[in-house]
């Protein structure tokens, strides 16, 4: 056969080698080569397949099946739908294993070494398209050949021959701009590339035109004569059946009858197929309705064999040399390029994975630095003084306050702490308590703060100013008192315009005692900073530099993890994986190229939320870019794997999403972003301490804020807490996926 081209003309019967003439009850139209009943390709004994249950019984998806399938033919698979034909496909694709009863493919049981199956040695068409609707016509033909490790001038040489022979238009044209009918010859194209022995169609010829079907059993037929490939197919069209080497009649989890198509019709004296199989399915119920009321445990059967294991005497046995038994590493290398690759494409073609990858950690991370952690600004507060300034006589103004070590006169203090607040509050002058406190019960105002008659006096004695005083009496310390009052429901504000007013107070005692040569009242004395600086009085309660760290390893973390649970679960649900897993992927190696490739697509957003951090928001850095890099790639990786964990635990998007936003929340809120863990109570610690944000935010925070961490102290557990939450969750879906896959 030319691998160039699949134009066919069918040759005299007469001109054919005596190999593939056809022989009694095969019409020569078929074209079907001779093939021997005793040599089998396939056969399966008491194959019994269970799903759930259905009230009280387990409902048998496969009862006791046996299907004996020729070598160098096409056996047609006939059922209605619901009577198990996928699942069927599925076991002698080694996609699933069975719960009892045995098969054998080529002589090998499928999914062992030798077999070829799944991998190079089968092509199998699932009945949903599942296609990779992102990519292009060329771009799915090769990422199929490159799976079978096809080399490439012969891939590229079937992929145009393919295209031109079912009609498939063109090759840049992307997937989901297709038709129906053209993903289906598409989809024909994808299992039937790299000419395997085996090829397993399911309902390969739906929504395709009657001349353009003619040409497919055409190339069927001759893929069974120049190939020797056996072919499973189904099909909703029972007489195009009639082309077929042989058929096998389904329903109900049995095989009720498997013959050729016209020994089935002279048997049963029908003229279609149609009829036939519905006077065997008659026939059948009619044999299971007597053997229930005669208490008769078995299973009515139009097939003369009743063999309950394999006969290999019958079996062709050929064992098939793969790719992968003489090349390990270097087709694992190929198998997780080619995926990643894949995956790369779809993401650059996808908006929503555009949006997630390159819009959003930056955009989060810029309304975090503008919108939270700083401290409130215009904060309006009532400002009610009673004390009467007197400047001619006992006040100085806060600009001649450089001579009061020269003078009897003190400062005027009101305007001294008002010249010491924080400027983001909004000191707004009351005359009266009462209307104040309307004001913050009607939320006009947040606070009010009051200073009483002769208040200057009474706090410059309390800062024991003069020397000479050694006792204040409580008149003293009362009208050296402010008095603030506020809403309590809004502590942070309440709480960070009380800081402010206690550093406004510091700071007007220190200039005092500066000027006046007394002794500092306050009791403390900062020592040398070890790590860090003192911010100013304007900062106030700023949680910006605190949260930073913590902040840049969840936004890349959830994006990494958002990317690989919807990237796997939209896979999973269009069966896409599934097909994938059949062309010899193992589960190892879907789960790696996921990660890998959902890395590579967020792992620039980290140095350039880094950079940005730095340079941009003006948060100090005083570690090492190398460590800062790697901490905030680990915690990437480490992203991308727990949500591929996650997609496989709950096959459902709907469950995947509010599961993983109550365990996003409730690691949050356990893990130090916000709020010290030294805060949590001694049972939360111990889960705290496994998290997968908690230490990571505690070396980041060392990167950020110290020079030279301790690397055993700050790095080291950062580091190997990370890559745990990357190894573990890789192992544990590998795992999970390979039981799945068996399912």
């Amino acid at each position: 056969m030319n691998m160039n081209s699949y134009h066919y003309e069918p040759p005299d019967v007469k001109t054919l080698p005596t190999s593939v003439r056809p022989t009694v009850g095969m019409r020569r139209k078929s074209l079907i080569p001779c093939y021997d009943r005793n040599r089998l390709a396939v056969q399966g004994s008491n194959l019994c397949v269970s799903y759930g249950s259905r009230g009280n019984k387990n409902f048998l998806a496969l009862n006791h099946l046996n299907i004996n399938i020729p070598e160098c033919s096409i056996y047609g698979l006939l059922g209605p739908s619901g009577c198990g034909k996928t699942t069927l496909l599925r076991i002698i694709n080694g996609l699933k294993k069975p719960d009892s009863g045995s098969i054998c493919v080529f002589g090998f049981i499928p999914g062992t070494r030798g077999s070829g199956i799944p991998g190079e040695g089968i092509g199998y068409m699932p009945q949903d398209v599942s296609l990779l609707l992102d990519l292009t016509v060329n771009e799915i033909l090769m990422y199929f050949g490159n799976l079978y490790f096809m080399r490439s001038m012969y891939l590229k040489s079937r992929v145009t021959s393919l295209i031109d022979f079912l009609e498939i238009p063109d090759k840049d044209r992307v997937i989901a701009n297709l038709s129906g009918g053209q993903q289906r010859r598409l989809s024909l194209a994808c299992s039937i590339i790299h000419r395997p022995r085996l090829a397993i169609l399911d309902e390969p010829t739906v929504g395709v035109d009657p001349q353009l079907r003619s040409k497919i059993w055409s190339l069927l037929a001759q893929l069974c004569v120049e190939d020797k490939m056996v072919i499973i197919i189904t099909t909703h069209y029972i007489e195009e059946c009639r082309k077929a080497s042989m058929i096998g009649l389904m329903r109900s989890g049995e095989i009720l009858e498997e013959d050729e198509p016209d020994r089935i019709l002279e048997r049963f004296n029908c003229v279609t197929l149609e009829d036939a199989f519905l006077k065997i399915c008659i026939d059948y119920k009619r044999a299971k309705r007597r053997a229930t009321q005669t208490s008769i445990v078995s299973c009515f059967k139009y097939t003369e064999s009743s063999d309950n294991g394999i006969d290999m005497s019958r079996i062709l046995k050929e064992r098939y040399v793969t790719h992968r038994d003489n090349h390990k590493v270097k087709s694992f290398l190929s198998v997780i390029s080619t995926l990643v690759w894949r995956f790369l494409v779809q993401a650059f073609r996808s908006p929503i994975y555009l949006l997630l990858f390159l819009v959003f950690p930056t955009t989060s991370m810029m309304v975090m630095y503008v919108c939270v952690g700083k401290p409130p600004k215009d904060v309006p507060v009532a400002w009610i003084v009673d004390d009467i300034p007197e400047y001619d006589s006992i006040h100085l103004h806060v600009d001649e306050f450089h001579s009061a070590n020269d003078s009897i006169r003190i400062p005027y203090y009101p305007d001294l702490i008002k010249s010491q607040l924080n400027p983001n509050i909004n000191l707004i002058p009351y005359e009266r308590l009462d209307y104040a406190v309307d004001d913050i019960r009607k939320l006009r105002l947040r606070a009010a703060l009051v200073m009483r008659s002769g208040f200057s006096e009474a706090i410059h004695i309390r800062m024991n100013v003069l020397n000479e005083i050694k006792i204040i009496d409580d008149e003293t310390i009362h009208r050296g008192t402010i008095l603030m009052y506020g809403d309590m429901t809004n502590k942070f504000i309440i709480t960070s315009l009380e800081i402010s007013l206690q550093n406004a107070l510091l700071g007007a005692s220190s200039l005092v005692t500066q000027i006046t040569n007394s002794s500092l009242p306050v009791p403390v004395e900062l020592g040398e900073i070890i790590e860090g600086y003192i911010p100013s009085v304007q900062d106030g309660l700023n949680m910006v530099e605190y949260a930073a760290p913590g902040f840049i390893l969840t936004t890349l973390y959830c994006c990494c993890f958002a990317l690989s649970c919807l990237g796997l679960q939209a896979e999973m649900s269009h069966k896409a994986a599934e097909r994938t897993l059949s062309t010899g992927v193992t589960a190892s190696e879907m789960v790696i190229s996921q990660v890998i490739a959902r890395s590579i697509l967020v792992l620039p957003n980290g140095l350039i939320l880094l950079l940005t951090s730095v340079y941009a928001h003006g948060i100090p850095f005083h570690g090492s870019w190398f460590l800062g890099i790697t901490m905030a790639g680990l915690q990437t990786i480490s992203g991308a794997s727990c949500g591929i964990l996650l997609a496989i635990l709950f096959p459902r998007i709907e469950h995947v999403i509010f599961i993983s936003i109550a365990i996003y929340l409730f690691v949050l809120d356990i893990s130090g972003i916000f709020w010290p863990i030294s805060s949590l109570p001694y049972y939360m610690k111990g889960l705290s301490s496994v998290s997968p944000f908690t230490v990571p935010y505690g070396t980041m925070r060392a990167i950020f804020g110290r020079k030279n961490p301790d690397f055993h102290a700050f790095i080291l557990p950062g580091l190997v807490n990370s890559i745990l939450w990357v190894i573990i969750p890789i192992v544990l879906s590998t795992i999970l996926l390979s039981i799945k896959k068996s399912r």
